[in-house]
């Protein structure tokens, strides 16, 4: 009894785990229905793109044709030639698997989100931020969409896109469905996923099990301060953490259905990524409810930090109160 009183004066463990997904789906009361989202207020929210230097002119440029500019933040990416692996090992920057295991690429892709993120989480008028690369482009086929959702929440009446609007919309979603962090321009997920909101113009909120590519995405301050907590030093590349953590039940990590940004091309755009070809929102239309661990590595690693968290605040409990728990009660030895 007293084992179970302790744990449940975890504050700093218990204010961030929940369930892991599959578990979660069922047990938190998800609605599957069309919904009416309250749009956040813009004020509340900040925009940051992540970019080259010599790509801000043109990210500019985009930034004004969708009238995002007075909203955001240039970030300039960190260049991978500036990804020293071994120094950054020996200063504690890099642990050790993804000294092994990531690229330059990825390590400067991972700094990079996480200059941004910083920013956000020092910010106190934001309490979202959407982050977008250089390559992120507005899906063609969801314009339609797009404009239709927007129609019942914006006056405007021309052919322009007001991106700010969706923006709003998508955050106005979080207070029901309690995501600390939202893809939406998904990459390789396992499909169908369970739909959590319908919004109008067909486009769904969904509890993705894969879902990578950061090249457009929202986060809660709390799901920035989870991903600094878990990323610094650098322990995966700046989706596969995310993934990880959304399984492991540290986050909640959802995505648009069908997403609104793709990336543009190598041809199209001299952008962060030398992506040839648009890659797919899905690479796995068997999904059976179970969750594929394409990155073991990086649940591990997430798996062990939170396991260390929850031993040191039980041991900084049982200090202060004196009592002691049982063996093995959070993390039983496997036979």
């Amino acid at each position: 009894r007293m084992w179970l009183l302790l744990l449940l004066g975890l504050p700093a463990v218990r204010g961030r785990w929940h369930p892991p997904a599959e578990l979660a789906s069922r047990t938190a009361g998800y609605v599957n229905v069309s919904t009416s989202v309250d749009p956040v207020p813009e004020s509340e929210i900040g925009i940051f793109v992540v970019t080259l230097p010599s790509r801000h002119d043109d990210v500019m440029s985009f930034l004004s044709e969708y009238s995002l500019a007075a909203h955001s933040t240039i970030q300039h990416a960190v260049l991978k030639e500036d990804m020293h692996r071994d120094q950054m090992l020996k200063k504690g920057e890099l642990h050790k698997m993804a000294h092994k295991y990531m690229s330059e690429g990825e390590m400067a892709c991972a700094s990079s989100h996480s200059a941004a993120m910083e920013k956000f989480v020092n910010d106190p008028n934001m309490k979202y931020a959407v982050f977008l690369e250089d390559d992120a482009k507005i899906r063609p086929t969801l314009h339609r969409k797009l404009k239709k959702l927007l129609r019942k929440h914006t006056s405007k009446d021309d052919s322009s896109l007001p991106l700010m609007e969706l923006f709003r919309i998508v955050a106005g979603t979080q207070e029901e469905l309690g995501w600390d962090g939202l893809n939406m321009g998904r990459c390789w997920d396992e499909c169908p996923a369970e739909q959590l909101m319908m919004l109008e113009g067909g486009i769904r909120v969904v509890n993705s099990c894969n879902s990578f590519c950061t090249h457009a995405y929202i986060l809660t301050k709390h799901g920035a301060e989870i991903l600094l907590d878990y990323n610094r030093p650098i322990r995966a590349s700046a989706d596969a953490i995310r993934v990880a953590l959304h399984q492991e039940g540290v986050m909640k990590y959802h995505s648009l259905m069908p997403r609104a940004f793709d990336q543009a091309t190598a041809t199209q755009r001299g952008a962060i990524h030398k992506t040839n070809n648009n890659l797919p929102q899905c690479a796995n239309w068997k999904y059976n409810g179970t969750c594929t661990k394409k990155y073991k590595w990086v649940n591990k690693i997430v798996r062990s930090k939170l396991e260390l968290e929850i031993r040191e605040e039980t041991a900084n409990l049982v200090s202060v109160l004196g009592h002691a728990f049982p063996n093995n009660i959070f993390f039983p030895k496997k036979n």
